[in-house]
């Protein structure tokens, strides 16, 4: 199964920040894992946590000596909704805080997890006039505010994916500017010592693959619950497989 790639890597704990296409990354990951439904609209706008069991007949005992306070073979996965990293009011931006009331704070990122995710970038591109001004301006210090880098502990920058819809009303949030905002984060994570992950070549080439004509996600919740999405699929089973890579070589 391609989360014991986890648990072999040591991984225990992941804490994910970030919008709605990072909420429908941990969905759809738990949805693959445990094949169960999740009624998506009672937490679309709020924080998540899952456990996943990989425990295998062989695995009782794989914690690492010293690790976190989890069980034996359950991997525990925790999502910080986001809603924007500027300040209201500032070059043409609204909406910060619309859900979380983050409205001059950021998500505290967990002390235990072993890895640590974040992805933003859309709210500043929709909701802002000027986000190729405000994304550079404001990322820099989301990042560095976050405290992010701890010894063994990595980080990694998750890219924004592309985007489509028929709906006018999402006018501002082009995939140019989308790719524009990827040319920004990338060398600027790495820069400060974050592994990036590049979701826009898994999106990118299938951009129309969007769950509907007016839902913009690539993971889609179905009729009874689960997730569906060809594209959101493959997004989560290429995280899965870079993180594990990231945890045992480091490699960016």
């Amino acid at each position: 199964m391609l989360w014991t790639l986890w648990k072999e890597a040591g991984v225990w704990e992941v804490n994910v920040i970030g919008d709605s296409h990072m909420r429908g990354l941990i969905v759809h990951l738990w949805s693959m894992h445990t094949g169960m439904s999740h009624n998506m609209t009672l937490v679309r706008h709020g924080d998540i946590s899952y456990t996943l069991n990989v425990t295998a007949p062989e695995a009782a005992g794989d914690a690492p000596a010293g690790g976190n306070e989890v069980k034996e073979g359950v991997i525990r996965v925790k999502y910080n909704w986001l809603d924007g990293i500027y300040d209201n009011n500032v070059a043409g931006c609204t909406r910060r805080g619309r859900y979380s009331n983050h409205t001059t704070t950021y998500p505290t990122p967990s002390p235990t997890a072993d890895v640590t995710v974040v992805g933003t970038g859309h709210w500043t591109f929709e909701f802002c006039s000027d986000g190729a001004v405000a994304y550079p301006h404001y990322l820099p210090h989301f990042l560095s505010s976050l405290h992010l880098l701890r010894p063994k502990k990595p980080a990694v920058f998750f890219g924004l994916p592309s985007f489509w819809v028929a709906d006018r009303r999402w006018i501002r949030r082009t995939n140019a500017m989308l790719a524009y905002g990827n040319g920004i984060a990338q060398p600027l994570a790495r820069h400060m010592g974050l592994s990036y992950f590049d979701t826009w070549q898994v999106t990118a080439p299938q951009y129309r693959a969007t769950c509907s004509s007016t839902d913009p996600h690539y993971s889609c919740p179905d009729r009874n619950g689960g997730m569906r999405g060809e594209v959101g699929e493959a997004v989560v089973k290429a995280f899965v497989h870079f993180l594990a890579l990231q945890l045992r070589y480091g490699t960016q």
